[in-house]
């Protein structure tokens, strides 16, 4: 009896394996092939999906945190947001999409106390409204909030809302913005009053500002600058 050829066993071979392969999920396949981060290990591995926003295949959970507010804002969906288990990214992820979307309504769904303070913190400039900064819980944050809205808005009542030192500053600015020197009344003692005064009527190059000046040495040296500048013309 003839023994079966060995290159008969070969060929068989061959083919058997081509016809496994072929079997093969192509989706698979190329799913691992396209895969491009899948060679890489641990964090360098979640950055890689982080950059493709693939969170779900994130193993570190504060970078699939950070990854899925990328996602919510790309997507623009609030819901998204839901998907975080961390309450601090959870919460910037929703003062994100406040400021996105421009719903100050999500600003009463953020439970963390900081953002939900930056989420009042910029409708309250974004819409010159003061209210927002009212709703704030932080002292030191709501009185910078009514400080930069008194400046934006030249709003002078909001200088009343500050401390003495910035209450002080924020009249005196505010009276050289808007060339308006009754302002300077609000300051403490009558030296800064008339200095303010002093500084408003060369602002506004009006020498009848002058005589508005209480103190006669200070109200003598705002006519001389007037004199002298009309000297020189």
């Amino acid at each position: 009896m003839s023994k079966f050829p060995w290159w008969l066993v070969v060929l068989f071979c061959i083919i058997s394996l081509c016809l496994i392969t072929s079997c093969q999920n192509p989706s698979t396949t190329n799913s691992t092939i396209n895969d491009t981060c899948a060679q890489l290990e641990d964090r360098q591995k979640d950055n890689c999906y982080f950059e493709q926003v693939k969170c779900s295949k994130i193993k570190d959970s504060a970078i699939r945190d950070s990854c899925v507010v990328k996602l919510g804002v790309l997507k623009k969906d609030l819901k998204t947001c839901d998907l975080i288990s961390d309450i601090q990214i959870k919460s910037y992820c929703q003062e994100q999409l406040a400021e996105l979307t421009n719903d100050t309504n999500i600003c009463l769904k953020i439970n963390n106390s900081y953002w939900k303070d930056n989420c009042y913190y910029h409708f309250a400039l974004n819409y010159s409204d003061d209210l927002f900064c009212l709703k704030m819980s932080n002292p030191l944050l709501q009185k910078e909030c009514y400080k930069k809205l008194a400046y934006a808005t030249q709003d002078a009542v909001l200088c009343d809302l500050l401390d003495s030192v910035e209450s002080q500053t924020c009249y005196n600015k505010l009276a050289r913005d808007t060339l308006n020197y009754e302002l300077c009344q609000f300051l403490d003692n009558q030296i800064l009053v008339d200095a303010c005064v002093l500084k408003v009527a060369k602002l506004a190059s009006n020498q009848t500002i002058c005589h508005n000046i209480s103190i006669s040495g200070i109200r003598t040296d705002c006519l001389n600058a007037f004199n002298a500048t009309n000297s020189t013309n």
